[in-house]
């Protein structure tokens, strides 16, 4: 038999001899309500959604659970003014205090700086005035011609050199000297008004320069000589023989040096005091006569 034939005969019917077919139970159907959504399983979509924690929100646009007012936004802005003041103030007054401080150091440097330099220049001072009074010692003067040409401003020393020596001779013999006191009278600086005469006079004869006045206090002891009379009593030079008599006579004076030095330790101005008449006190009562004639009576 062809396949095409055996494709287009008819279904043949059940045969008798043919075992019944199982028959299939019918489907078992359930009636089901409308389907309802539980309330775990339904989300709403959010009313706020969620911002994330990278995200920056501008306080303008910023959602609040209720609006301010407008007294609230016043103050608000009030307060921020406030605070902005603030901070502003707390860096301009730690700023000043940092200057201050700056200005309290610098204070300081320049006072220590002022210190120091008056006690260099007061001991430098102090050291040529010493050196300067041995004059009256016997050690004689000891300052060469060089040393003076470095202590003395000017060529001519005058002043204490010019009492203690006579053309470069002692005019005293037995010579002692006692310091009573040394010291410095007072500074000269810049910052000195020149209105007070006193400071002005003391400027002018340092030199305009910042310079110091040293002020020494001594006693002398020594003999008279021939050139004591001739360089203070003249007059009396006539008289050999109280020239002669008063030669060797032993006399005690107290002496007061000022010494004006300026900003490079060299004396511009000196002055000397000397009581003579004073010193010749014992004279005057061992010998009324002699002095009477010393003195020009």
């Amino acid at each position: 038999m062809k396949i095409s034939e055996l494709l287009c005969s008819p279904r043949p019917g059940p045969n008798a001899n043919d075992p019944p077919l199982p028959q299939c139970s019918p489907p078992i159907t359930a009636a089901v309500g409308p389907q309802r959504c539980c309330k775990a399983t339904a989300k709403k979509p959010p009313k706020h959604p969620a911002v994330r924690c990278s995200a920056v929100v501008p306080d303008s646009q910023r959602k609040r659970p209720y609006r301010m007012s407008v007294t609230q936004q016043l103050n608000r802005r009030a307060l921020q003014n406030y605070e902005s003041k603030v901070f502003n103030l707390t860096l301009d007054t730690n700023a000043l205090r940092q200057q201050v401080q700056h200005l309290l150091e610098c204070r300081d440097l320049y006072l220590t700086r002022l210190f120091l330099t008056r006690q260099q220049l007061e001991g430098d001072a102090l050291g040529v005035a010493e050196n300067l009074v041995n004059g009256f010692s016997k050690k004689g003067p000891s300052l060469t011609a060089s040393q003076r040409s470095r202590v003395f401003s000017h060529a001519e020393g005058g002043g204490v050199h010019q009492l203690v020596l006579e053309r470069g001779t002692h005019i005293f013999s037995h010579r002692r000297w006692t310091t009573t006191y040394a010291q410095v009278l007072s500074f000269v600086e810049e910052e000195d008004d020149g209105v007070a005469p006193d400071a002005a006079e003391t400027r002018r004869l340092c030199a305009d320069s910042n310079g110091c006045v040293v002020e020494t206090v001594g006693i002398f002891t020594g003999r008279i000589k021939r050139e004591m009379i001739a360089a203070f009593y003249p007059h009396a030079l006539s008289d050999e023989a109280l020239v002669s008599r008063l030669i060797g006579y032993r006399i005690t004076c107290p002496v007061r040096l000022v010494f004006y030095f300026d900003d490079q330790r060299r004396i511009t101005h000196q002055l000397a005091q000397v009581d003579v008449v004073a010193s010749m006190k014992p004279l005057e009562q061992e010998r009324p006569q002699d002095f009477a004639v010393l003195m020009g009576d």
